[in-house]
């Protein structure tokens, strides 16, 4: 596994060391890898320029999940050595060591500048517009098509997972932006809907992708729900305790209009999310195909998260936010 410190990997490394014997890469000695070598995880140190490392942390698997990534928007070359040449050689370094299963952990933005006919999106529409996309989207569609041209040239067996947006305790990037933002403006915008999906679930579908011989060389939405995105938007005002107004909706609309043209003016490329283009994501494939069944709504999953807040909050001696 790499990725084993960050939101996703850290979360599967703790789903699966119950029932599976794992190795996971880590840039760095940290309290994080201390502890999971002492639960008798074996532990790479090195990163995805380390052919070495790579080497040693394929050897003897079964199944690769690459979980690391470059999430910076920014600084093209940077996203490039990490998410696409990082992703082939790792992938390489899995195919000379015999590896069955290489599961790619991707992201719906790589939509992000699509044109499309409706907002629903299925996996048999190829992104395009490409040079419209942040490094991040672009660098990430760019390692599927690595990883893709391994399976036909010299026949990788690869799943490539695309979730929708990931929440969850110790949630990432994503979530936390809302955070920050509504500590400082305490408004929920957004009359747009958007595809959620709680971390356990996402957990689930990785393990069982893999574990499908009718998911090889398939790629797959994994969501759940949707819900408008101001409406998520004060759930997180809820756990964090900034309760969040909301606007008028032609007040709604022009901000939101607003933010994605100064995006645009300001960067060239498209924002990851819309904010004014509703956009689904059906997982009927992964349903169809390994049995994907999302358990964890909307309400059990914020009270997971505002659980996971109290307990941080104490540990650290913080006022409780709730």
């Amino acid at each position: 596994m790499t990725g084993a410190s960050g939101f996703i990997g850290a979360a599967l490394l703790r789903h699966l060391a119950p029932r599976w014997s794992l190795a996971a890469l880590y840039r760095r000695r940290d309290p994080g890898s201390e502890f999971w070598e002492r639960e008798g995880c074996r532990v790479v140190y090195g990163d995805l320029d380390d052919q070495k490392a790579l080497a040693a942390l394929v050897r003897d698997a079964d199944v690769v999940f690459h979980c690391a990534a470059r999430m910076a928007k920014d600084d093209l070359a940077a996203s490039q050595r990490v998410n696409v040449a990082g992703t082939e050689r790792l992938a390489r370094a899995a195919l000379a060591n015999g590896v069955a299963r290489f599961i790619y952990v991707s992201s719906i933005s790589v939509y992000a500048a699509t044109r499309r006919a409706g907002p629903t999106i299925t996996e048999d529409l190829e992104p395009a517009n490409l040079g419209r996309l942040n490094a991040y989207s672009f660098t990430k569609y760019q390692g599927e098509l690595r990883v893709r041209g391994l399976a036909a040239r010299d026949g990788l067996g690869y799943t490539i997972v695309r979730p929708t947006n990931v929440y969850g305790p110790r949630s990432g990037p994503w979530f936390l932006q809302f955070e920050r933002l509504l500590r400082r403006v305490p408004v929920a915008i957004g009359d747009v809907p958007i595809d959620v999906v709680y971390l356990d679930d996402l957990l689930v579908a990785l393990q069982e992708a893999a574990l499908s011989s009718a998911a090889v060389n398939q790629t797959f939405h994994i969501g759940h729900q949707v819900v408008r995105l101001r409406d998520f938007i004060a759930l997180v005002g809820e756990v964090v305790g900034r309760r969040a107004r909301r606007l008028p909706a032609a007040a709604d609309y022009l901000l939101r209009a607003a933010i994605e043209h100064g995006y645009r003016l300001a960067t060239g490329k498209c924002m990851s999310m819309s904010l004014t283009r509703p956009a689904f994501y059906p997982h009927t494939k992964a349903e169809r195909t390994f049995g994907y069944a999302p358990r964890v709504g909307l309400q059990e999953g914020f009270g997971a998260i505002a659980e996971w807040y109290r307990e941080r909050d104490q540990r650290e001696g913080r006022r409780v936010a709730l």
